[in-house]
Parts: structure tokens; C-alpha cells; sequence
């Protein structure tokens, strides 16, 4: 069986609930999350590509200085034997980034039990870097962000179009673009059923900074803002809805920064979502290559 222990236990307890859901039982491994110096020669423990233990990795300082967006993290054991493999969304810091890592440890370690094991790599010789210099680099960039963000007007909208002409950019609207001075409108989804259309999409309360899904009934080809309605709201920023019709019934979902982002359905176009949790688990989260 894959078992699952250090000194990281928060991120341990989330890896065995992944597991046993997933009935991860036919795969002799043992995985070590926490300081890798802690591990055994034959425990898997979080690392990079070149099967470096991250908080050593100058992969994941470089990822963060420069904020690339993603990084390569793997299982490997002691001697640098890679096994599981996927990609994660860098964060702000150099701990953040391996608690983001930490997270998807249980779906690696099921790509690990499956996967043949790689010989190590030939990461560079040069020291690991300093933490403090790379989270110092990424406070730097986000904070260039920060002063961008305050002396910039973002501005999204929608509205429904009669016709588009790809080779020369234009479009032609059927009606007025829908934003203003306390909210706007972003991230469209048409949905066409059998008794009308719905546009559903994020509409962002300028005074919070939060968004929440809204959706309207299209009528005559436009928008009826009169009948907007609010279907989605948390305390978390929620943006680009996207639904589908699957064994009878609707499932929603979003993107949201919130911990727990859950599927949601309801009854009819236009009515409040509510989550659902009797779903099959698929391993959507984490991109194995």
C-alpha cells in the first residue's frame, strides 16, 4: 500500500483522504512529506525535476524569482530516482510554492505507482539558493503589480453581437455594452437549451473586489437586463462559469482562489447553484505527464 507519513501533517492527513478514496492500496511506496533531510534513502519525497528535494531546488527559487507561473515537481527518493511527475502554479514564496506542491502529493503518488522510475538528473552544483533572496524577489514583483493595479482603470463588459468578422476584428452589436461605475460584467457563457438562452458570466462589485455569477436571459437576440439574477456568490472571488448537461442534470463550476471549490448544480437556467459531492473523483487537478 502507499503510506504516507512525516512531519508535515496537514498535508499527510490530505494525501491519506486522497488515497483511500481512490482505493491507492496495490503500491508498495512510502512518502515523506516534510524537511527531506528527515527521509529515509528509499522514501519518495517531493522534488523537482531533476529529482532535487524542492527546498533545495534551484527550479523552484528560480520559478519564484522570476515568477514564471509553474513548476515541475516530482517523487523521487534519496538518490535522485524520479517517479511521479506533474506541474504546479507557483505562489509568492519559495514555502508557499512547496505547500502548493504538498497538496497534490496523494494524485503523485498514484502517477508514482504507475509510472516506471527515471534515473537522476544532473542538477547544477551550485549552492541552493536563499529563500529570503527569492520570496524577496517575488514580495518585489508582486508588489510592482500592486502600484500597477492602483493606477489602472481595468474595465471588461458584454454585450451580444449580430455579427463578427474575424479577418478584419470587427463586430457588430445588437445591443449595449453592460458595465458601470459600481460593477462589471466578464467571463461569458452562453448556454442554449430547448426553453431559451441564458448568458451566465462574473460580475465583479467594484466596491469589494469580489465577483459572483449572475445570469440573464437572452430575448430577441439581446441581453433582458432586467432579469439578471444572482445564482453564485461566497466570500471568495468566483469568475468563468461553465455548465453542461450530464446524466440528467445541470453541473456547474468555477474558478475561485477559495480552498474548497466544489461542483455545483440546480434545478433551471436563472435558479441558485447549490454544490454537490456525489460525484466520481477524477484527477483533474494535477496534469501528468
Amino acid at each position: 500500500m502507499v503510506e504516507v507519513f512525516g512531519t508535515d501533517a496537514e498535508h499527510v492527513q490530505v494525501a491519506r483522504d486522497f488515497l483511500e478514496r481512490v482505493n491507492a492500496d496495490d503500491a508498495p511506496l512510502r512518502l515523506w512529506l516534510g524537511p527531506a533531510q528527515a527521509a529515509t534513502p528509499t522514501d519518495l519525497r517531493l522534488a523537482d525535476c531533476d529529482g532535487v528535494a524542492l527546498a533545495q531546488s534551484q527550479h523552484l527559487h528560480r520559478a519564484v524569482r522570476r515568477n514564471t507561473g509553474q513548476l515541475v515537481v516530482t517523487l523521487a527518493d534519496g538518490e535522485g530516482r524520479v517517479r511521479g511527475r506533474g506541474v504546479v502554479g507557483t505562489r509568492r514564496s519559495v514555502a508557499g510554492t512547496i505547500a502548493a506542491a504538498s497538496r497534490v502529493a496523494g494524485p503523485l503518488a498514484v502517477h508514482a505507482a504507475t509510472a516506471d522510475s527515471r534515473a537522476p538528473g544532473s542538477p547544477s552544483t551550485q549552492r541552493t539558493p536563499s529563500a529570503r533572496v527569492s520570496d524577496a524577489a517575488g514580495a518585489v514583483w508582486f508588489a510592482g503589480r500592486l502600484v500597477r493595479a492602483a493606477v489602472t482603470y481595468r474595465e471588461w463588459a458584454c454585450a451580444p453581437i449580430a455579427a463578427l468578422d474575424p479577418e478584419q476584428g470587427r463586430l457588430t452589436r445588437c445591443g449595449e455594452w453592460q458595465s458601470g461605475p459600481r460593477r462589471f460584467w466578464a467571463d461569458p457563457f452562453l448556454l442554449s437549451t430547448a426553453v431559451g438562452d441564458w448568458l451566465f458570466m462574473e460580475e465583479l462589485d467594484r466596491t469589494t473586489g469580489l465577483g459572483h455569477i449572475v445570469a440573464a436571459p437572452v430575448r430577441g437576440g439581446t441581453l433582458d437586463i432586467s432579469a439578471v439574477r444572482r445564482v453564485l456568490a461566497t466570500d471568495h472571488h468566483l469568475s468563468f462559469p461553465q455548465l453542461q448537461w450530464v446524466d440528467g442534470r445541470w453541473l456547474a463550476t468555477v474558478e475561485t482562489c477559495a480552498a474548497h471549490n466544489p461542483v455545483y448544480t440546480f434545478d433551471a437556467p436563472g435558479e441558485p447553484w447549490r454544490s454537490i459531492d456525489d460525484l466520481p473523483l477524477f484527477l483533474l487537478t494535477l496534469r501528468i505527464r
